[in-house]
């Protein structure tokens, strides 16, 4: 009830998450306690890609070469968030997206749900989902998802592999065209 106080106070109209988990958190839970919500919540790849096209924003033409992008559970499976994301990298020229052979609902979980510990069962996930990213082609994966970024990174690192992870809004802020 705090937070809903706070964000009602202070005017907003439209509250954007960057995690998938805290936007699940507001957008299925909070309205099942405290009833509908004052404001509208968004994640930041709905609000970009509702947003960024015909903003007279320009992208410059992407330098990672292929791409792959890793649906997050709770953005994806969680919330039905799929398309935006893909949207918002094809809005790159020059970039090249590869789809991992189980994606969208099919995806794979980074295996650390909650903040799980980040060994053995959870580790192995990861790093099966780093070999199918791998197998695309693709030089660089993309999340919408801070965590899956963190642990797929520490699985890499582990692992070996010459992939790049990244955060979509990294991706997007890299190719933005100046002026």
């Amino acid at each position: 009830e705090r937070n809903l106080e706070v964000i009602a106070s202070s005017g907003a109209k439209t509250v954007l998450f960057s995690c998938p988990e805290g936007y699940a958190t507001f957008k299925k839970h909070y309205p099942k306690v405290c009833g509908e919500l004052p404001f509208e919540v968004l994640h930041m790849t709905e609000f970009l890609a509702r947003e960024l096209p015909g903003s007279g924003l320009s992208f410059k033409p992407s330098t990672n070469g292929a791409l792959t992008y890793h649906d997050p559970c709770r953005l994806g499976r969680g919330a039905g968030l799929y398309e935006q994301p893909r949207d918002l990298l094809h809005m790159i020229p020059g970039g090249k997206l590869m789809e991992m052979g189980r994606n969208r609902e099919n995806a794979l979980c980074c295996g650390t749900s909650a903040w799980m510990e980040c060994g053995g069962c959870s580790k192995e996930m990861r790093i099966e989902r780093l070999k199918e990213a791998v197998q695309t082609g693709a030089t660089t994966l993309i999340t919408a998802c801070p965590k899956c970024q963190i642990h797929l990174t520490c699985a890499r690192g582990t692992a070996e592999m010459d992939l790049e992870i990244k955060d979509i809004y990294t991706y997007l802020s890299e190719n933005l065209e100046e002026g």
